[in-house]
């Protein structure tokens, strides 16, 4: 603590004092006594045990994610500065990597990433609620790592705005001596860098769905699934200059475009990504929205672009839609899982009936649409769809440019 103090701060003399004077700087000795904070910090094994036994982390490996007993179990029961270095050479012991190639590019990704998993114990640690008698309990199985720590979210936190409020933990002393000591970066809580890194590398979003009242739960899914994703982000940090790197929210921002969202966008951060080709507008008025740049569209085996729709917009209506019953618009829109707004739904509708992909029948509140007859038979639906839109859009350009109209985020 002493050693990590004097680098944080750049102040050598900090080593040289006695271990009560450094208690006492950093407010972990209160009336002569020793706090909780310093006994989780660095206190000795056997005090731990003695005082606050549920203070340690167990750690479980499984060969597959769905078997119930396990095949390795280890206790960690040191003191913070010493049981982190621990736990990660545990985890590390079971560590893998995928090995990634495509075209020129060859990578190894760790499946557990050492800073995620840092910054995930990190939180566990600080915000956990000591006065529960159960411990932090990881599972670890080769591909899936799931981290359970008692209590639940600290006040004002909940799965909506996880990623960009800073919560107030439950111990602020501890979490201050994290911050002074350069074990995090700013107080509060590294959620963001947990999902930037973890999106960046191509893997599914970290998921805190199962966290509840009495526990927070975060499973981190180490499969590189999107491969395309992490090689473009790889390519623009080297290719972005050091004052335009991608920050924790840029990559987010990213992810969502990728997977279609198109509401609640920052406009900073999307001006940002479309200055440096990372991002590029399709369509116009009520139904304008973005898709990733040319660069993830060579990356990827997968159109971005089907006519001058977005395929995965146009893939989610054409299923939504039959070719024999009408189907109402809330429906179509509710496909979207609030991705899109009904009235950018209802633009993409009305293009798809001009175009003549979609019929039309009723008026007003009875209005319903269907798949247009032509395609009824089509052994592959929406291949057939897709060939037909290109044929009729091949001479348009689709990626429109202007301001960006503040409304539509």
């Amino acid at each position: 603590m002493k050693n990590r103090y004097a680098d944080k701060t750049g102040n050598d003399s900090f080593k040289t004092l006695t271990d009560k004077q450094v208690l006492s700087d950093l407010d972990l000795i209160a009336e002569e006594q020793l706090t909780y904070a310093a006994l989780i910090l660095v206190g000795k094994k056997e005090a731990i045990k003695k005082y606050l036994p549920q203070a340690k982390v167990i750690l479980e490996f499984r060969n597959t994610v769905s078997q119930i007993p396990h095949d390795r179990r280890e206790e960690v029961d040191e003191p913070l500065y010493i049981g982190l270095d621990k736990v990660w050479s545990l985890i590390q012991t079971r560590n893998s990597f995928d090995h990634i190639s495509k075209g020129p590019y060859i990578n190894d990704v760790p499946v557990f990433n050492e800073t995620v998993i840092r910054e995930a114990l990190l939180n566990s640690i600080a915000h956990r609620d000591y006065s529960l008698t159960s411990e932090i309990v990881i599972h670890q199985s080769p591909k899936v790592i799931t981290i359970n720590n008692p209590g639940g979210f600290p006040k004002g936190v909940n799965l909506e705005n996880l990623i960009t409020i800073s919560s107030t933990p439950r111990s602020r002393l501890l979490s201050d001596v994290l911050l002074k000591t350069g074990l995090v970066e700013r107080s509060g809580q590294g959620v963001d860098k947990i999902f930037s890194i973890t999106l960046a590398q191509g893997k599914p979003e970290p998921d805190y769905s199962r966290s509840d009242p009495f526990q927070v739960s975060l499973t981190l899914d180490g499969n590189v699934t999107d491969e395309a994703f992490y090689l473009f982000n790889k390519i623009a940090a080297e290719r972005l200059p050091a004052d335009q790197q991608l920050g924790v929210h840029d990559v987010i921002a990213l992810a969502k475009i990728r997977d279609g969202h198109s509401i609640g966008l920052d406009p900073a951060i999307l001006t940002k990504l479309e200055r440096n080709s990372l991002i590029s507008r399709i369509g116009a008025g009520k139904s304008q929205k973005y898709i990733l740049g040319e660069d993830y569209q060579a990356l990827s085996a997968a159109p971005l672009l089907i006519g001058t729709y977005g395929a995965s917009e146009l893939s989610t209506i054409i299923k939504a839609l039959s070719p024999d019953k009408g189907i109402r618009i809330g429906t179509i829109v509710g496909a979207f899982n609030e991705k899109l707004t009904r009235e950018q739904v209802k633009y993409l509708i009305e293009k798809l009936v001009d175009d003549k992909v979609i019929e039309r029948a009723g008026t007003a509140n009875t209005t319903t649409y269907k798949i247009d007859a032509k395609f009824k038979d089509s052994k592959d639906q929406l291949k057939e769809i897709e060939e037909y839109l290109n044929q009729e859009h091949k001479h348009v350009n689709p990626q429109l440019k202007g301001d960006i109209p503040q409304q539509e985020h």
